[in-house]
């Protein structure tokens, strides 16, 4: 698993000063060395549209606006047909700026100061350098501006180079602040915070990390509660070729109730999808026979009650268990479930109706077993805090107070799921709108279920299985289906093509 930390603005800063000082180099040359490494990676991944096409860079007066004049260099350099445009939002302009605006001015590149006047070609490629990760208020005047005609072209491909520029680093943006609405961003050394808000969903449409040389050791010693991360499922998912099932543990799933019993069967299909060795079902009475001609591999047992679940009554050991889907809240529901969380002491997977029980139970989330995992979405969320938040920070913050509060792994669903063990909070970077289909959140939680039995600790197994689920909605989202095609029973086939 690759992690990455989430910096603060200021923590960027500290991160680029301190290089400069432990390798002996001055700012004109870090700045070089980032552009150049950008142009690169630019050139990688944009070469064939960048062929067909002008470039216009728009730079802001500072730094970043350095650094677009670098680039600006470099790809006349190569033979490309640039336009600088200057963005004078300031007097004030960076030493760094002024340095290689004047070795710009020594080539044939045209080079103009943004106004009203200003337009932007269709055959245009835009790259943004107007501010970076030091802008700590809305963009304003003449930034503004250039903002709203970038964003107002019709340009082939906006890139931006760091971050969009408008948007903030690490707090969120007032919903009226005008920013870059960038295709791609070529990000330095690490993404930013804001690039998993969903507020800012549609200005990071996706970024690519440009490593420039930062010293690793001063990253090691710089604090943050937040990371995110990418697994690479083969390897996670690796076992040996002499296992045999019982290696592999016995999954519970608990849920199910008259018209609802497919989310329970989703969710042990996606336990034993996942690599369980043996899944069981517990259901109401009216789940048996559709449950075993439609999944013959997991096992099933039914409570006393044809309609719902009425009493919990376990006789096998099982490594983990999952409970929720499908379940209603039934007031005899309500009790079997709560009488169950009070005789469990290993982790649980509490998901949907489970939840709901817990909300109109709140005083019960104190007899929760330490480190179960809740898998709520933001609506539940609320009903279990009894509270709501005013921005993307917020959330990620009252997620964090509440899982250390009662001692829980939270999976708070959405655009990029947040996962937290109430001291760290990971945010996964995918945000797949595939994923928005009934039985989704069944299926996470049969993978969450399918993982902790293999052995996973619960934290491990939340990180896993959000990624997992995400990316089996990335393997279906291609040129041949439509996201809104996607259901559920989906993400369970793509889990075969890890």
């Amino acid at each position: 698993m690759k992690t990455y930390k989430l910096l603060s603005a200021e923590q960027f800063k500290q991160w680029d000063s301190q290089t400069m000082k432990i390798q002996n180099i001055s700012s004109i040359d870090l700045m070089e060395r980032a552009a150049t490494n950008i142009f690169k990676k630019i050139l990688k991944n944009e070469k064939e549209i960048l062929k067909k096409h002008t470039i216009d860079i728009f730079c802001g007066i500072g730094n970043n606006g350095g650094d677009g004049l670098v680039l600006a260099r470099l790809f006349h350099q190569k033979g490309f047909d640039v336009r600088c445009i200057i963005v004078p939002f300031s007097t004030k302009t960076s030493k760094d700026f002024d340095t290689n605006l004047h070795r710009l001015m020594q080539l044939p590149i045209e080079i103009e100061t943004f106004t009203g006047q200003t337009k932007i070609s269709k055959k245009s490629i835009v790259i943004d350098a107007i501010f970076g990760t030091g802008l700590s208020r809305p963009a304003a005047g003449i930034a503004q501006e250039a903002i709203k005609l970038i964003n107002q072209s019709k340009a082939q491909k906006i890139l931006s180079i760091d971050i969009p520029s408008g948007l903030y680093v690490d707090k969120p943006n007032a919903k009226n602040d005008l920013i870059v609405k960038s295709d791609c961003v070529y990000t330095i050394e690490l993404p930013k915070l804001s690039f998993f808000y969903p507020q800012n969903i549609e200005y990071v449409k996706d970024y690519k990390i440009v490593k420039i040389g930062l010293e690793k050791q001063v990253l090691k010693k710089l604090p943050t509660d937040k990371f995110t991360y990418k697994i690479q499922p083969r390897k996670v998912l690796k076992r040996p070729d002499n296992s045999y099932k019982n290696i592999f543990g016995h999954a519970l799933i608990i849920g199910g109730s008259l018209g609802m019993i497919g989310a329970a069967m989703l969710s042990s299909k996606a336990a034993l999808r996942i690599g369980a060795g043996l899944v069981s079902a517990y259901i109401p009475k009216c789940g048996y026979i559709p449950f075993q001609t439609a999944v013959p591999e997991i096992m099933v047992k039914t409570d006393k009650n044809k309609k719902y679940i009425s009493k919990i009554d376990l006789s096998n050991a099982y490594q983990a268990i999952g409970i929720g889907p499908g379940l209603g809240t039934h007031k005899k529901t309500q009790k079997a479930v709560l009488e169950f969380f009070s005789n469990q002491d290993f982790p649980l997977v509490i998901d949907a109706d489970a939840l709901n029980i817990l909300s109109l139970n709140k005083e019960f989330l104190n007899k929760i077993p330490e480190n179960s995992i809740l898998t709520p979405h933001p609506g539940e969320f609320k009903r279990l805090t009894g509270k709501t938040w005013n921005n993307d920070l917020e959330k990620i913050q009252s997620a964090k107070a509440f899982a250390n509060k009662y001692q829980i792994i939270l999976v708070l669903k959405g655009a990029f799921t947040l996962i937290t063990n109430g001291k760290k909070v990971f945010i996964n970077p995918y945000a797949n709108s595939a994923l928005a289909t009934a039985g989704s959140g069944d299926v996470l939680t049969g993978i969450i279920t399918g993982l902790l039995t293999q052995g996973f600790h619960p934290f491990k197994a939340a990180k896993i299985g959000v990624q997992l689920h995400s990316q089996a909605a990335e393997i279906f989202d291609d040129d041949i289906y439509l996201k809104s095609s996607m259901i559920a029973s989906d993400i369970i086939k793509n889990l075969k093509f890890f």
